[in-house]
């Protein structure tokens, strides 16, 4: 009885892990700014982890968070992934926190959309 309890709970206590390690590796995400503009992001997962880095950002002294690493923690609820991202940490000042959520297409794509109803794909390198 003691051994099936401790299955259980190894389960239980599991399932959240293996669920976000899927999403484990490289991708890259694509979406428009809102002037139409198109963006490329560099995101890194590990584990319940990851980061958002723009690929396409240019350093600049007056305003550097868009070339930083935003890191942000993944939670799962059914078929959607939320990303907590959090600029807030990448450095101070560099914006509020907010969550983008994502739907998984496929082993290779993950699509979610903003806030104003532009749409952004990630897709595993």
């Amino acid at each position: 009885m003691l051994r099936i309890a401790a299955v259980v709970v190894a389960g239980l206590v599991a399932g959240p892990c293996l669920a976000q390690s899927e999403l484990e590796g490289n991708w890259t995400a694509t979406y428009a700014t809102q002037t139409g503009v198109q963006r490329e992001v560099r995101v890194s997962i590990k584990g319940e982890e990851g980061t958002w880095k723009m690929a396409t950002a240019r350093t600049n002294r007056e305003d550097p968070c868009p070339a930083l690493a935003v890191p942000f923690t993944i939670s799962r609820n059914d078929d959607v992934y939320a990303f907590a991202m959090s600029p807030s940490k990448a450095m101070a000042g560099c914006g509020s926190d907010y969550t983008l959520r994502v739907r998984k297409v496929d082993d290779r794509t993950l699509k979610g959309s903003f806030r104003d109803g532009r749409e952004y794909v990630l897709l595993r390198n």
